[in-house]
């Protein structure tokens, strides 16, 4: 029997029985146990709330030879945000890139029996329907991408495209890239962003980790492209000495080697652990009577007894080639870069998955992460905690300047006494004039961009007097911002967007740590420029332009949300 057929009589009997709504039947009757049709792609509208039906879990659960609970638990999960006003496209059979490369590389080694099928439901504004798909000439704002069931026992949820308009709570931003689609016979596209559940076999969080950002660079970025689960191994097989399958899950050392052979600059940052208060090692909970510290000899560590080799706190990190930071810096470091528009690899004692953006308001404190987590749903918030042990960013490879080597303060007291300079030399009546004003608390922002998106930005604000500095100053391709933002204003204005008082733009392709990074700074009633001289050495130079009192507004085009209609 078709899908058509089997679903579309399901349908009809769940919507009467739910909706007290006529649908058209079909004449045939359902036989379960016949199976579905692979000869011919069948498609079936339904209502969102039928997904989540007995009959439709166990007409998945029968076909893909999954059990009926992990069929359930795993539509739950995605659909249990999701909008009333939703319609759904059932498909079938559908091949899965992703599932197909593994379904070879080992499913198909099995002994018994798995499909190489699965089921993919799109999902639509419920203006669509069957009658009047081949209609609609836009569909923008009508379609909201697809969810994949594969017939995967552990992990039913194969790789998902949604956009967040899908979901009833908006209230972030986050990274998106635009995806062509075809469904039913059209050529869609959606702006979202890829998901998969790991299967804990061949895939587990960190491999799905790192394909899921892979997937998302190659449609934001021709530079790159997809990652198959196959060539993850292949990669791999360069690193280690043992099989890859089925998979033990990856280290973030083994994350970062397959990235920086993708081509990016990785940087590792891991946060400082505690020695826990509850730890059997300790002496009457006295840190300074720690067995491990006993004698000072690690070699009679009961630590390292109890745990095995390598598990010494007085080992730990002193072969690698990162460094550690405090709780404090850790997670500044982990906000900044999330503001730059980096999906983000985030490693815990257990777990591996994605942060993609930020709840939509400014600072650090109590503000929840965006996460492509395979144990939630798409696009979930979750509070920052200490459960984040490191996270890996994979920077473009000409990035030079890391966030942890601005030095704001020493910039700001260099930019002064330059400024003193330049109005000693004009002979200037002033008072000495101050960048960080008395009394008065600020909040710092820092992020990456393109220097073609910041001039982009500043051309289409209200800042005429500044604007032909900015486009006239030669930067780099990628550069660093600061934005420095009277912290009173939060309380009076949007939380998401305030006046910024300073801004400062570096040269992210400097990876000197000193301040030679400074470009320029528009301050509250200045611009100051660097420039060269003449000279055989070029000596660096400062001019400034007073009387520009242009107010500039935080810089938001790395992160979209409903400031930019969730468009790329």
């Amino acid at each position: 029997m078709g899908l058509c057929e089997k679903i579309k009589a399901i349908t009809s009997h769940f919507t009467k029985k739910m909706y007290k709504s006529e649908q058209k039947t079909c004449d045939s009757d359902i036989n379960e146990d016949q199976p579905l049709s692979t000869e011919n792609i069948t498609f079936s509208f339904c209502d969102i709330g039928f997904l989540t039906s007995e009959d439709f879990i166990s007409l998945v659960s029968d076909e893909l030879k999954v059990p009926y609970d992990i069929v359930e638990k795993g539509i739950a999960r995605i659909v249990k945000d999701i909008r009333k006003d939703v319609i759904c496209c059932v498909e079938y059979p559908y091949v899965d890139t992703y599932y197909r490369d593994t379904y070879y590389s080992f499913y198909s080694r099995k002994h018994s029996y798995q499909s190489r099928y699965c089921f993919r439901i799109s999902f639509f504004s419920n203006i669509v329907n069957a009658e009047n798909f081949y209609e609609h000439s836009d569909f923008t704002n009508l379609f909201y991408g697809y969810m994949v069931l594969r017939p995967t026992v552990r992990r039913v949820i194969g790789y998902t495209f949604l956009s967040p308009l899908l979901f009833e709570k908006q209230e972030f931003v986050c990274c998106l890239c635009k995806k062509n689609v075809s469904v039913y016979g059209r050529e869609l596209s959606i702006t979202g962003f890829p998901f998969c559940g790991q299967d804990g076999e061949a895939l587990t969080c960190a491999e799905t980790s790192l394909i899921m950002i892979m997937d998302y660079f190659s449609h934001k970025y021709n530079k790159y492209s997809q990652l198959l689960p196959s060539q993850v191994l292949r990669i791999l097989s360069r690193y280690s000495n043992e099989r890859q399958l089925p998979s033990r899950g990856l280290p973030s050392e083994m994350l970062s080697f397959v990235l920086r052979k993708l081509g990016f600059g990785i940087r590792i940052y891991t946060r400082q652990q505690k020695i826990d208060k509850d730890c059997p090692y300790l002496v009457n909970g006295d840190k300074d009577d720690c067995l491990y510290q006993q004698n000072g000899d690690v070699g009679t560590c009961h630590y390292l007894l109890h745990k095995g080799e390598g598990s010494c706190p007085r080992q730990q990190n002193e072969d690698t080639d990162y460094e550690v930071y405090s709780d404090e810096e850790f997670k500044r470091l982990l906000y900044i870069y999330i503001e730059s528009g980096f999906p983000i690899i985030v490693c815990t004692s257990d777990h591996t998955y994605l942060v993609i953006g930020k709840e939509n308001k400014l600072g650090e404190d109590n503000i929840r992460l965006v996460t492509i987590n395979d144990n939630l749903r798409p696009f979930e918030l979750i509070n920052y905690d200490d459960s984040i042990t490191s996270f890996i960013v994979p920077l473009y490879g000409k990035i030079f300047l890391d966030a942890e080597m601005i030095q704001i303060d020493e910039v700001i007291k260099s930019l002064e006494e330059e400024l003193r300079k330049l109005d000693k030399q004009e002979n200037s009546t002033e008072d000495t004039f101050k960048i960080k004003k008395d009394n008065t608390e600020y909040i710092y922002r820092y992020f990456l961009t393109t220097s073609k998106s910041y001039k982009e930005f500043v051309t289409q604000a209200k800042v005429k007097d500044s604007r032909e500095l900015f486009v006239s100053m030669a930067m780099p391709h990628f550069i660093w911002v600061c934005e420095m933002i009277d912290a009173k204003m939060l309380d009076a204005i949007d939380p998401s967007r305030a006046p910024v008082s300073n801004i400062m733009i570096f040269d992210a392709t400097e990876g000197n740590s000193s301040s030679n990074y400074f470009i320029m700074a528009k301050l509250s009633d200045r611009v100051i420029v660097r420039t060269e001289d003449n000279s055989l050495y070029r000596r660096k130079n400062y001019k400034q332009f007073k009387g520009i009192k242009d107010i500039f507004y935080t810089f938001d085009r790395n992160l979209k949300g409903k400031h930019s209609k969730w468009q790329e």
